[in-house]
């Protein structure tokens, strides 16, 4: 960044799927966060087909000019939701830096600050790795499962899944995502590491849920594998 020259925009794609009881309270957490360490930033608030009232909370978050809605009339995957938010963003003030973060309020956003920073040092790619987890011993273990089967594929930073994830606008584009399901997150990884990126990593929390329910089933288990199944066999 030369002097004088504005700090690189931030964007968020933050994925949203029954989730009417706690978004309120994610966005203002989010937001104060980011006005905290004076990041300028842009979110798309995505409603991914919800059936609840979120929609209607993501409309009166929008009007804040900073923050976008996105308002998918059909649940589009957990990829999908995040990836309608990215191309809003893309869109819209297309940020030098873009990730998501989930919209369950189970990871302290506190976390953005250094990712953010660690991307301004030239990280092509920063992410939360889950150091506690306080939702669940069977997520946890499930977690490790996965983290080990990405590492026999070349993929060796630590917790694959964790979230947020940021990347530098040119890291996205050449990764080329395109999962819109439960891969993505491992997509991103294992891409990553065919290229050799540098992956900068800040410790987090898993908290609990405080409203709503996990969107984790056994079909997602079910989902991951075959993906992970067709991409080794891609390899």
């Amino acid at each position: 960044m030369s002097i004088g020259a504005a700090p690189p925009l931030l964007g968020l794609s933050i994925p949203l799927y029954d989730e009417a009881e706690g978004v309120a309270a994610v966005v203002s957490d989010v937001v104060a966060a980011l006005e905290s360490e004076r990041i300028q930033f842009v979110l798309a608030l995505v409603d991914n087909g919800s059936r609840d009232g979120t929609r209607a909370q993501v409309e009166a978050l929008a009007q804040d000019r900073r923050i976008t809605g996105v308002y998918l009339d059909e649940n589009a995957g957990y990829g999908g939701g995040i990836w309608a938010g990215i191309e809003a963003l893309r869109a819209g003030a297309d940020p030098e830096i873009l990730g998501w973060i989930w919209g369950d309020g189970q990871v302290d956003p506190a976390c953005l600050g250094p990712l953010y920073r660690a991307c301004l040092g030239g990280a092509p790619m920063a992410k939360a790795v889950r150091t506690v987890r306080e939702d669940g011993p069977l997520r946890a273990i499930q977690g490790q499962a996965f983290a080990w089967i990405l590492s026999q594929m070349g993929q060796s930073a630590s917790d694959p899944h964790g979230c947020p994830k940021l990347f530098q606008r040119d890291t996205l584009r050449a990764l080329n995502l395109q999962h819109r399901d439960w891969f993505l997150d491992a997509e991103a990884m294992l891409g990553a590491a065919d290229l050799g990126l540098e992956i900068a990593e800040t410790p987090v929390t898993m908290q609990a849920r405080s409203t709503g329910s996990s969107k984790i089933r056994p079909s997602t288990t079910w989902e991951f594998c075959v993906n992970l199944w067709e991409k080794k066999r891609r390899r």
